[in-house]
């Protein structure tokens, strides 16, 4: 009667297992909020179904567009940057109301003396355009003119390109035309990659000092010994007699002269001249 308890226990333990065991941890989704609401989603060149405010699906990480429009209203361009951490928070974005101007019929001229000068048209609202880089604290330069470290805050008309440049230390720069939008902001960022290490310069070996004439004439040497010796001149071993004579500097040399079967050596000072060939003999007595 205890074996079908066994197995209902194991069975248990194995539910409790697969319910407490933990999964992987759900990365946090993407929420766009807007003020006012109920505004269109363009998200990576596509529009969503839903409107505002409205949960984005999970994305790898990466850059990516994102534009808001809604009637009556400036349309909105940003970019949504995911992390592996998770994506970064927009905060609610605010659109701008678009200026509408009254209809007025029109009439023909008429000549009024002393009319009052016309009107200029009214200013066009300039777009709100912010700079980052990574690294922080990165020099941002548009036009050929330094703006300070990013991220830094610009204003220009719809339409405008600028020549936007990131420099920092020991990094690459990073240099692109941002044409600014309709939007009443619009973020730009750029991401500067390190330097790649330069080994240092290889310095050239330097050339060996030029000897004296004198140290650089050589002579033929031969050693002429009775009955025979390892010969050794100024600590170089030249062989054992006979050999052919070599060529050695011109100077003076302590030799030595080693014979193993009379188990003697001898010592000897020898002078190398500058002539044909030195015949230097050594006798065992």
């Amino acid at each position: 009667w205890w074996i079908p308890t066994v197995g209902l226990g194991l069975v248990v333990l194995v539910l409790l297992w697969g319910w407490l065991k933990p999964g992987p941890a759900a990365q946090a989704p993407a929420r766009v909020e807007s003020v006012p609401t109920g505004a269109r989603v363009m998200f990576d060149g596509q529009e969503l179904a839903e409107r505002t405010p409205v949960t984005l699906p999970a994305m790898p990480e990466g850059r990516y567009s994102l534009v808001l429009s809604r009637e009556g209203y400036q349309e909105l361009r940003t970019e949504l940057e995911v992390q592996a951490t998770g994506p970064v928070p927009l905060g609610v974005l605010r659109l701008v109301p678009v200026v509408q101007q009254a209809h007025v019929p029109e009439t023909p001229p008429v000549a009024v003396e002393n009319a009052p000068p016309a009107q200029e048209p009214a200013a066009v609202a300039k777009v709100r355009l912010r700079v980052e880089a990574q690294p922080a604290q990165a020099v941002v330069i548009v036009d050929g003119r330094p703006q300070g470290a990013a991220p830094v805050m610009l204003e220009a008309a719809p339409g405008v390109a600028l020549a936007v440049r990131v420099e920092a230390a020991k990094h690459q720069p990073s240099e692109r035309t941002v044409t600014v939008g309709s939007g009443p902001e619009q973020v730009e960022r750029f991401t500067l990659h390190p330097e790649a290490r330069v080994a240092p310069p290889v310095t050239p070996p330097r050339p060996p000092r030029q000897e004296s004439r004198a140290e650089t004439r050589t002579a033929k040497v031969r050693f002429a010994v009775r009955p025979w010796a390892e010969v050794t001149c100024g600590g170089k071993k030249l062989g054992e007699t006979p050999f052919e004579a070599v060529e050695l500097r011109v100077g003076t040399y302590d030799c030595k002269f080693f014979n193993p079967d009379l188990k003697k050596t001898l010592s000897r000072r020898i002078e190398v001249k500058a002539i044909d060939l030195n015949v230097v003999s050594v006798k065992f007595e």
